[in-house]
């Protein structure tokens, strides 16, 4: 089974009927995103799980997590980090639980004036770089993260990976 990435998707049925095509574009997008990560970071297969989920529930996790009692836009939950877990043989590395919350990521893409789809694609290469262990906490860890975003989303857009409904 190493010879792909595993990808768990769970979206709230809510954005579903919004936007009938994301769970096709949440795919293709981590798909493309592994396979980058693969060939610049760890040259690996991944297992990763993404949820859509509203601000309530983020919002609940978020308090129960980071003792923080409001919504955020983008959760994640890293495997690679704390104590190591065994590796299974021939089974992909696990990365670990991306939670965004797409209430919150429909109003930074008003507020940063491009689409929904465009803001998602940032939030999910956002939670990536979390899993692989990057923070923005400090200015100069802060830096080299936002430009592997910056890079791994220019790769995304400039290689028309995604179909035209999604180009951003």
């Amino acid at each position: 089974m190493k010879n792909k990435h595993q990808i768990y998707i769970e979206i709230d049925d809510k954005i579903k009927e919004q936007y009938p095509d994301i769970e096709k574009f949440l795919k293709k997008v981590l798909e493309i995103a592994l396979d980058y990560i693969k060939s610049t970071e760890k040259n690996d297969f991944f297992e990763v799980s993404l949820s859509i989920v509203d601000d309530e529930k983020i919002k609940e996790i978020n308090n129960v997590y980071r003792n923080k009692n409001k919504p955020t836009d983008v959760l994640s939950f890293s495997q690679l980090e704390g104590e190591e877990i065994p590796r299974v043989e021939d089974e992909p590395l696990v990365l670990g639980d991306i939670i965004i919350s797409y209430e919150t990521c429909q109003k930074q893409a008003i507020n940063y004036n491009h689409s929904f789809y465009a803001e998602l694609l940032r939030l999910i290469v956002h939670g990536l770089y979390h899993l692989l262990g990057y923070d923005h906490e400090r200015s100069k860890e802060e830096k080299i993260m936002f430009q592997k975003e910056k890079e791994m989303i220019q790769y995304i857009n400039n290689q028309n990976h995604l179909e035209k409904e999604f180009i951003i």
